[in-house]
């Protein structure tokens, strides 16, 4: 038997038909559009592919658990995802950062680099 709570198994950006797939433990599948979820729309299609189940099971994460969506939520109807400004801010800069890496030659570095430290991001 499952884990309480637990309904997905294993989720994937489909870059082709820009459809985020996730696979219930049911078998079943569900599929969206990521415009759907008003806090995956700024993601580009390198951050929707760093999805994933989150730990418990019940959402989905991208770019290391900064932008999320709760799949009961999400099946309900209701808006998914963040909600305030300091996180979609966190999302702004993991998305940043996975597009810049380490590279402290970028012009942006330094600049991101200040706002994780704004943030209390300094990971």
């Amino acid at each position: 038997m499952p884990d309480r709570g637990k309904i997905a198994a294993t989720a994937r950006y489909d870059l082709s038909a820009d459809l985020i797939v996730v696979q219930l433990l049911t078998g079943a599948e569900l599929c969206f559009k990521p415009a759907i979820c008003i806090d995956l729309l700024g993601l580009s299609p390198q951050g929707l592919a760093t999805i994933q189940v989150s730990e418990d099971g019940a959402g989905i994460e991208f770019l290391n658990g900064d932008v999320w969506a709760y799949l009961p939520e999400l099946m309900e109807g209701q808006n998914a995802g963040l909600s305030g400004t300091h996180d979609r801010l966190l999302a702004i800069t993991a998305q940043i950062e996975l597009l810049i890496g380490s590279d402290q030659k970028h012009p942006l570095w330094h600049s991101l680099q200040n706002l994780k430290s704004c943030l209390g991001s300094d990971d």
